[in-house]
């Protein structure tokens, strides 16, 4: 994933907790390596910066020549992460500033069995509370969302409307590809599992993800969210 689509899915934002590994050298030529939480002040297309409070002694205080730095951040369990170039290095009182480049690509490390993607644009989709715990009552109206990301095994998508467990939904999306066709689903919060008739469409999610086949699969949603901000449900 690209700068560019971290900033657009609003992955990071200044006040956010992020880490970093500083790895150099000291004035006495022995090997400096240092790995802390640190929090992110600013966020721009072309450098961050970050900073880190300490109370007693400063942590990078032998730092003498840096060799490099990685940057990584979580975002749903995902880990993000690149190597990045320390532009400049600020000390005030107790408060470490770091100004960075900003990176270009960033790799993902993820414990799940099926990759997550974030599609290349904002993917509507409509849904609609048709009951509680699983049992159908009646069609509710109709709101929006809209896919935040997929994968074989499962989706979440944010709304501006609030939804919660145990809240039955239905919602249908089109997936981006030459060949669109509504896709449909019914689950709770939790958990969303395709419509018999659509499971075939199910197959092509892989494609997207590049991933095994996951026919018949649930769609998780662990997700909704009030004013734009996402939440667990």
């Amino acid at each position: 994933m690209n700068w560019n689509q971290v900033l657009a899915f609003e992955m990071v934002a200044p006040r956010m907790s992020c880490s970093l590994i500083i790895v150099g050298e000291t004035k006495e030529g022995t090997p400096f390596c240092y790995e802390d939480q640190f929090t992110l002040q600013k966020v721009e297309e072309e450098h961050l910066v970050v900073s880190l409070e300490f109370h007693t002694m400063n942590p990078l205080e032998k730092l003498h020549h840096v060799c490099f730095i990685e940057f990584s951040f979580r975002e749903r369990g995902i880990l993000y992460y690149a190597f990045v170039d320390l532009l400049q290095l600020e000390n005030k009182r107790n408060v470490i500033y770091l100004k960075l480049s900003a990176p270009q690509e960033l790799s993902v490390f993820q414990n799940r069995r099926f990759q997550r993607l974030h599609l290349p644009s904002r993917t509507p989709l409509t849904c609609r509370i048709v009951g509680i715990r699983k049992s159908s009552t009646h069609q509710g109206i109709a709101f929006t969302g809209h896919i935040q990301d997929i994968s074989a095994g499962g989706l979440s998508f944010v709304t501006n409307t609030r939804i919660f467990y145990p809240l039955y939904l239905e919602l249908s999306f089109v997936l981006p590809g030459p060949s669109p066709q509504v896709c449909r689903a019914r689950g709770d919060c939790q958990g969303i599992q395709f419509q018999q008739r659509f499971v075939p469409y199910c197959r092509r999610i892989p494609r997207y993800a590049g991933k095994p086949d996951a026919s018949n699969r649930r769609i998780l949603l662990p997700t909704n969210s009030v004013g734009g901000k996402s939440f667990e449900v």
